[in-house]
């Protein structure tokens, strides 16, 4: 009978466990379920867990995790299998076979600034902080480490989504592969992992990863393919005002680095960008490119060390506006009302991280454009301003932060029809401080009428400019100096409502025999100074340099027809003379000569008199006169003869010798006898004139007495020269 007791006893003891071996999994599946939002922080949902007590293997299907409202799917999968070799734990050993996920869904959701997980960041960071007293480890126990081997790795995810609710936008990954062939700790060899995946729309991503346990170095290989970058539009657009974004985006990085010391992570690899553009708000392109390569050969940030070997755009694009308040591209970035900054202000800890051993270090070994295209626009003036620069081709090598200077190579098409090259060098320590050396060629003045009228009053109907600049920059203070070289120069009519400048005059003399305009124009300035406008100042030295030629018209003209400026100033005259000495003639006919040699020059010759002083004269020359025929003598040598004279003749005992000569000879002989000698000087100089020329255009300009440069002024002629409309 006892013993059949005990056969009983065992056989139900077999049964109890078969049923626990059996049963288990069933009961814990239960309860996980019914206490998930206490243990595990969220409610769960567990179609099937097995377990095969046998071969170690656990096998869960149809897993759910909701979201805090136990309705929405958080995560879920169709299956997760975990394959281990449990006789290894016996040689401290933890082997797994297999671990494998499949069907794996994931749901992000983001309503500013919360997350749909936070939840559970909070409830595992409430659980971590338990106090719980730790026993004292008696390290004398202590064995081998256990040695963990994992392989077989690999997980299939059908979506992973990630949605923005503030801008109703998802993002879904959708057949992620990862694949890790083998990992293990406190044992020898290494660990090698892969991802793969698809975005929903287009966008392919690789990663290979490698890391040696042991020495904890890593080396990881990312590629990311044709990413289409109208797939984040809104969030670009949360934070820019734009209404377009376009472009696919490529990149193959690599980084070598020890875990612990990952801030030593060296990067090298490439990045490729195409068609990508960028439009404002109005719909217009802002920005954009065909192709951008970026090869990077070394990035080493803890030693500040950058080394780019190659940057190439082709085909760049840029819409440039000048607007009253700024460009297009000031209020690219919004600004919103709500945007708060907080400031943390930490503890100082001692570093823990070496100091760098160098100093920045920077290369780009070339750096390349290929046909830019810029258009510009500028909205403050009257009329809208618009030009278009094309062909732009810039070469540059052997960029360094350590060079003493850097020198590039730029040339560029002006509106489709001029040229320009330029030669550029700078710094690179001071990038302000640079030499541009540029050459503009066949550049039509007609394309800047609208800042031709502004500054001079002016258009420009014809006119090919050929312009070279020596321009160099220290400090902020610019030291300009440019030649000038205008073709076939032609103005159109005065515009109204600008204030003009002698624009047209000034062109007309600087122009030579084969009607070409050249003129140095030197510009001067200080960047740092706010006042300074570049491209006023630009203008400004214009100006300046016009006005200097157009108020000293007399050395232009004598050194282009190569005569004396002293020739075609002034013709003068003695008081009460109108003879033309042989020195007037030839005056009259260097006048004459500048006429022909300069059609078109308008030529004035403004009489100048101090009529009271010649007056005077006259009526002292008519007594005079009377006094030689009475005392057969000449006055101007018997002073004191002539005084008595006067002085018998007036009846005074004193006298003044104009004023009493005026009262003896009569204000109305004196008046006539003084228009006798303007009228003889003028007619013989017109005579002379027209003995030379008869067609001669100069013309006299009578005398005006209310002008103060006739006070104490001999009779001259002043020259004064012009051109048709100033």
């Amino acid at each position: 009978m006892k013993f059949k007791a005990w056969k009983i006893i065992i056989l139900t003891f077999i049964v109890l466990i078969v049923a626990v071996l059996a049963f288990g999994p069933m009961v814990a599946v239960n309860q996980l379920e019914k206490n998930s939002k206490e243990w595990v922080g969220r409610k769960l949902d567990i179609g099937d867990l097995s377990l095969n007590y046998f071969t170690g293997t656990l096998t869960i299907t149809q897993f759910t995790m909701y979201e805090a409202d136990d309705k929405t799917t958080f995560i879920a999968f169709d299956t997760l299998l975990i394959n281990t070799e449990p006789y290894h734990l016996f040689s401290n050993e933890l082997v797994v076979e297999e671990v494998g996920i499949s069907g794996l869904r994931t749901y992000i959701t983001r309503r500013d600034p919360v997350f749909n997980f936070d939840d559970l960041i909070a409830f595992y960071s409430q659980t971590d902080s338990l106090n719980v007293e730790e026993e004292p480890v008696d390290t004398t126990l202590q064995k081998d480490p256990m040695v963990i081997k994992i392989s077989n790795i690999h997980l299939n995810a059908k979506e992973l989504s990630y949605t923005a609710l503030i801008l109703e936008h998802e993002t879904r990954l959708v057949n992620l592969n990862l694949i890790v062939p083998y990992i293990s700790l406190n044992a020898e060899g290494g660990s090698h992992a892969g991802v793969q995946f698809d975005l929903a729309d287009n966008g392919h991503f690789g990663i290979k990863l490698d890391f040696n346990p042991d020495s904890s170095d890593f080396h990881a290989d990312i590629k990311i393919d044709e990413l289409n970058l109208a797939n984040y539009y809104v969030y670009a657009e949360y934070e820019l005002n734009i209404s377009a974004l376009k472009g696919m985006f490529a990149t193959h990085l690599i980084f070598d680095g020890n875990l612990n010391e990952i801030e030593k992570t060296l990067v090298k690899g490439n990045i490729n960008l195409k068609d990508f553009a960028l439009h404002d708000t109005k719909e217009q392109k802002l920005v954009g490119l065909e192709n951008l390569i970026i090869g990077i050969a070394k990035i080493d940030n803890y030693n500040q060390r950058y080394i780019i070997d190659s940057v190439r755009l082709s085909r760049p694009f840029v819409n440039l506006e000048l607007l009253d308040e700024g460009t297009n591209f000031d209020n690219l970035l919004k600004v919103r009302e709500d945007t708060t900054i907080k400031v943390v202000v930490k503890k100082e800890v001692a570093d823990t991280i070496p100091p760098r051993a160098k100093d920045l270090y920077y290369s780009v070994r070339s750096f390349i454009i290929d046909d830019a295209v810029i258009e510009f626009k500028d909205h403050t003036t009257p009329k809208l301003f618009t030009y278009h620069l094309s062909a732009i081709n810039m070469l540059a090598k052997d960029i360094t932060s350590d060079a003493e200077w850097v020198k590039t190579h730029l040339d560029m098409l002006l509106n489709n029809r001029g040229k320009m090259k330029v030669e550029f060098g700078f710094n690179p320590m001071k990038p302000m401080d640079m030499d541009v050396d540029y050459v503009l060629t066949n550049f039509q003045l007609s394309d800047i009428n609208i800042y031709s009228e502004m500054n001079t009053g002016y258009p420009f109907v014809y006119g090919e400019m050929f312009y070279y600049s020596d321009t160099k920059i220290r400090d902020g203070k610019i030291v300009s100096e440019n030649k000038l070289r205008i073709n076939d120069v032609e103005l159109g009519e005065k515009v109204k409502g600008w204030k003009s400048i002698p624009i047209k005059f000034a062109l007309f003399l600087l122009k030579d025999k084969n009607g070409d305009v050249v003129m140095d124009v030197p510009v001067r300035g200080d960047l740092n100074d706010p006042e300074i406008n570049i491209k006023k100042l630009a203008w400004t030295t214009f100006k300046k340099a016009i006005f200097k030629v157009a108020s000293s018209p007399v050395d232009f003209l004598a050194g282009f027809a190569k005569i004396d400026p002293n020739d075609i100033k002034t013709v003068e005259f003695a008081y009460l003379d109108t003879t033309l000495s042989n020195h007037v003639q030839h005056q009259l006919d260097m006048l004459i000569k500048l006429e022909e040699a300069k059609p078109g020059l308008k030529i004035k010759m403004a009489y100048v008199n101090d009529v009271k002083k010649e007056k005077a004269l006259i009526s002292v020359n008519e007594v005079g006169k009377e006094f030689n025929v009475v005392n057969k003598s000449d006055f101007t040598k018997k002073d004191e003869e002539f005084v008595a004279y006067i002085k018998a003749q007036t009846l005074k005992d004193s006298i003044d010798i104009e004023t009493d000569c005026m009262l003896l000879v009569g204000q109305y002989k004196v008046d006539s006898l003084y228009q006798n000698y303007s009228t003889k000087r003028i007619e013989k100089i017109n005579n002379y004139l027209h003995s030379k020329n008869d067609s001669t255009q100069i013309r006299i300009e009578p005398l005006h007495r209310s002008l103060p440069k006739n006070i104490g002024s001999i009779p001259m002629f002043e020259m004064k020269y012009s051109v048709e409309d100033e």
